[in-house]
């Protein structure tokens, strides 16, 4: 692609593809650095940088006029240049440093489980969009995890995630290490006293499968709900008619020094969406639930109507996030956004379901700034008309640039 020279012949801003970066990095002496726009940064495969320029002391500038870096700890100068008689702030940080995850990848611990750097976390989510995680990482087991949080640098940011089915990864990733604990998928049920217990990592629809097979009732609910155990503990997860709350007897969860807490389930004071008993650095591990003796072909009509139900009102087949909003006391938060002329609304690839309006849609291309902007443009709205501040129960995570 073309290249523009600045007012410094020790700095250039190109914009295409990564053979440009090549050719850039090539012609340059082994002190110099390269400028580029914000957008275009973002828009390359960052693994790119690090296999280009082998020097040390090579450096990348980003260039931005809406500052979208600057609580970046990894910047370590910040000044102004002139370019095409424009004035645009510069960020001047390391390559090896802060690109591809191989700024901290040498700081973390030896694990028994995996890590994987600049790893697309659209991948896992069911909205499909996102940016990468800087280093993802999923233990192999419990005390894996309480190695790695023993050991970690404390500066170094640390996200939980789950199956990814009501959550959304912002397009320009997220920093540090993204821990997924898929591998804590155990279920035990003991039918002699009604009690499932379950690892952070396993389905809902697992754990009522699970419990049904055993003839243990009052986990019917979670069949309808698409996440892990990890998640509902987090925030109470609930539908048709029952919620986590009601079944729950006891959770554990790490500390961010990897001790072991157990809670009751009083302790961890579930409320309607949420858990304000247990710090949200904190991670579930496991959550010991507690039902009562039934019929399982009760209990398996009772999930067949639950999936029957679904499949009428919601659009399960496409790429959603689940119920968009909590709902407001008094109120139900799809026909509030219907009320404001949400149903069907689009922005950019993002569409507001009209077959449930409290579901945001991927229609194909959807960055997560459309899915984003056209939530906040409906909590704008309803804010404005009815005077409620709606509340986002999808979790949003990551950098927006």
């Amino acid at each position: 692609g073309p290249l523009a020279r600045t007012t410094s012949d020790s700095f250039f801003e190109f914009h295409l593809t990564s053979n440009s970066m090549a050719s850039c990095f090539k012609s340059s002496s082994g002190d110099s650095s390269c400028l580029f726009s914000a957008s275009a940064f973002l828009r390359q495969d960052r693994q790119h940088f690090s296999s280009i320029c082998s020097s040390p002391a090579c450096k990348l500038v980003v260039l931005s006029r809406r500052k979208p870096f600057s609580k970046d700890s990894i910047f370590r100068s910040r000044k102004q240049v002139s370019t095409s008689s424009r004035e645009k702030t510069v960020f001047e940080f390391d390559v090896k440093a802060s690109t591809g995850g191989g700024g901290i990848l040498s700081r973390l611990p030896a694990v028994k489980g995996k890590y994987q750097v600049d790893f697309p976390l659209h991948k896992l989510t069911w909205f499909g969009v996102g940016g990468n995680a800087e280093v993802f990482f999923q233990p192999e087991d419990v005390s894996d995890l309480q190695s790695f949080l023993t050991s970690r640098p404390s500066d170094v940011p640390l996200t939980v995630i789950g199956v990814g089915s009501n959550l959304l990864v912002r397009d320009g990733g997220v920093r540090g290490v993204v821990v997924r604990l898929g591998k804590l998928t155990n279920v035990h049920v003991e039918p002699s006293t009604s009690t499932v217990v379950a690892g952070a990592g396993a389905l809902d629809l697992n754990v009522s499968k699970a419990a049904r097979d055993a003839g243990i009732s009052g986990f019917e609910f979670m069949s309808g709900i698409p996440g892990t155990i990890g998640g509902a503990l987090r925030m109470n997860a609930g539908a048709y008619g029952s919620n986590l709350a009601a079944v729950l007897e006891a959770a554990k969860a790490l500390s961010p020094d990897g001790e072991v807490h157990e809670f009751s389930a009083k302790e961890m004071q579930l409320g309607y969406r949420e858990c304000l008993g247990v710090p949200k650095e904190w991670m579930f591990i496991e959550a010991t639930m507690r039902g009562q003796a039934g019929d399982k072909a009760a209990i398996q009509a009772r999930m067949d109507e639950i999936t029957a139900k679904r499949e009428e009102t919601q659009p399960i087949k496409s790429r959603t996030g689940g119920s968009t909003f909590r709902n407001p006391d008094g109120f139900r938060a799809w026909e509030l956004v219907e009320e404001v002329g949400g149903r069907g609304l689009r922005l950019g690839g993002a569409m507001i379901s009209d077959q449930h309006c409290n579901f945001l849609l991927n229609t194909g291309n959807a960055t997560a700034a459309d899915i984003e902007g056209l939530g906040e443009e409906i909590r704008r709205r309803v804010l404005l008309k009815r005077g409620i501040d709606l509340h986002w129960e999808i979790e949003r995570i990551g950098d927006y640039y």
